[in-house]
């Protein structure tokens, strides 16, 4: 059985196409393609196994927050990028600073 938190958390993202499939739109091809496939995995073990069906939940969570920091980490290229995305605001003060005291 699937948690209501996994349900939850990722309903709001599924949508139907014309075709009647349903998808994932925060996804690209190729990464879903990869994804879906475990996730779906994980889920059928739940969903034959319940006493691991919490366990499975936990991957698939685990799974996408891993998805989602690799994207994340693509992205930003590098450690300064990062502290912008993320919002610590040492983006550029950190750069002028260096280079005023240099």
């Amino acid at each position: 059985m699937i948690s209501n938190e996994f349900t939850s958390a990722v309903l709001p993202f599924v949508e139907m196409n014309a075709c009647g499939e349903r998808t994932i739109t925060i996804l690209t091809q190729s990464s879903s393609n990869g994804l879906v496939r475990w996730t779906t995995r994980l889920l059928a073990i739940g969903n034959a196994l319940p006493l691991v069906a919490k366990d499975a939940s936990a991957a698939v969570m685990t799974l996408i927050d891993l998805y989602i920091l690799t994207v994340f980490r693509f992205c930003g290229g590098s450690k300064l990028n990062e502290d912008v995305l993320i919002g610590f605001g040492r983006g550029t003060a950190a750069s002028s600073a260096a280079s005023t005291s240099g």
